[in-house]
């Protein structure tokens, strides 16, 4: 695996899109509520288990079925960003750009709905340098120097296939608070931050 680190080529930077800039948890809340009142618990918000199954009255496949076929466009296709992460995204591309750098969009997503991602993105004019599908536990294995993703268990995955937890910025969320690292953020602009300051070690 080639990586960039601390050549002259640049950085290779990969941002995750769910539970970073796209706000999956509420957009499948939100069409929940709407359709499937039954599946909402006294406790389910916020989501606070990464198994999303244990957030609901459901099971796992009743609430894929949701989000990746039922009401798919709706939530893969239209879910709302976090607030300031488009904009925080274009000053990372712009900085990256600047540098000599390039950011990559890192996601899992079903062969059958990339296209709404991708259709995600371009409604919101993100225009990343290259858009990798590739399967949570094999991120690791995408060529790029940093990750930022919101997955405890893509972490996992990291650390066990690179051996260290370094390069890989855990976006901080309900879900992943069990995570003891020192590389947890609080959006994209906190994300080029700490890169900024790697890059003047």
């Amino acid at each position: 695996m080639e990586l960039n680190l601390f050549k002259d080529t640049g950085l290779h930077i990969g941002i995750d899109v769910d539970g970073v800039l796209r706000d999956f948890c509420k957009g499948l809340l939100d069409v929940i509520k709407s359709e499937y009142p039954s599946y909402i618990r006294k406790d389910t918000e916020p989501l606070r288990h990464w198994d999303i199954e244990k957030n609901f009255n459901a099971t796992k496949e009743q609430l894929q079925d949701v989000y990746w076929n039922a009401h798919s466009y709706l939530i893969m296709g239209n879910s709302p960003d976090f607030p300031g992460a488009i904009t925080e995204f274009k000053e990372i591309e712009d900085w990256a750009a600047n540098e000599g750098h390039k950011i990559s969009i890192v996601t899992s997503q079903k062969p059958h709905a990339r296209h709404l991602t991708l259709h995600w993105l371009s409604l919101h004019e993100l225009n990343p340098g290259a858009v990798y599908f590739e399967s949570g536990p094999d991120k690791w294995k995408v060529p790029i120097d940093f990750l930022l993703d919101d997955s405890p268990e893509n972490y996992e995955h990291w650390v066990k296939g690179r051996g260290s937890d370094f390069g890989f910025y855990l976006q901080d969320a309900p879900y992943n608070r069990h995570i003891k690292t020192k590389n947890r953020v609080y959006g994209v602009k906190h994300f080029q931050e700490r890169l900024k300051k790697h890059l003047t070690l």
